[in-house]
């Protein structure tokens, strides 16, 4: 143990000298060059490399300009979900992106996050045009979250009454008793124009 200990050290040694000589090259980036935003992005990918989120940098490629930085951004917020502040918050706007290939790391980061809201983030992507990659992986979402949004649905804390082409999608990916029973109880306690719970995040 000794010995695993004094091999430890000198690499977060070293690791804390690649973040700070990352962190002098970025603020040293001239914003007014083509090659900004792929600076930003290697940059994000060494900290990636290093496991050492940087949620400053993460929220501007959230909100670049190219969509693939936006993408990549968005993906790394699934990976580091653990280690950031409000990541449903961070991936709320993404799901809403303009560009599909946005929307679909937004899907596949929430279902990463054992969250309740996680199911609201990731159905906010049918408020858009779903391609089959978008479809796929929204399908694939419903049924790994649905131990976290199920829950949340028969208590009445998730009702996507304002959205309701997402109740919709929902009911129609997973149709089993379970939901549908939970489905036909709410509609029984609650006024369609009543709204309760926390509000949504889409």
């Amino acid at each position: 143990m000794g010995a695993l200990s004094g091999q430890t050290r000198p690499r977060r040694k070293e690791s804390k000298r690649v973040r700070q000589a990352v962190e002098r090259w970025v603020v040293n980036l001239d914003s007014s060059k083509k090659s900004y935003e792929r600076n930003l992005l290697e940059a994000l990918a060494v900290y990636e490399l290093l496991d050492s989120p940087e949620p400053k940098l993460l929220g501007r490629l959230l909100e670049a300009k190219d969509a693939r930085a936006r993408a990549y951004a968005t993906e790394v917020v699934g990976r580091w979900h653990s280690r950031l502040n409000d990541p449903l918050g961070l991936l709320a706007k993404r799901a809403n992106d303009e560009h599909p290939r946005v929307r679909l790391q937004a899907v596949v980061a929430a279902s990463r996050i054992s969250d309740e809201r996680s199911i609201e983030v990731a159905l906010a992507a049918v408020d858009h045009s779903l391609d089959r990659f978008l479809n796929d992986a929204l399908v694939q979402t419903v049924f790994a979250l649905k131990g976290h949004w199920l829950p949340g649905f028969v208590a009445g804390r998730l009702t996507f009454s304002d959205k309701p082409q997402r109740l919709e999608y929902l009911l129609k990916t997973d149709a089993s008793a379970d939901t549908l029973r939970a489905s036909m109880e709410r509609l029984k306690m609650q006024p369609s124009h009543q709204v309760s719970g926390r509000p949504s995040l889409g």
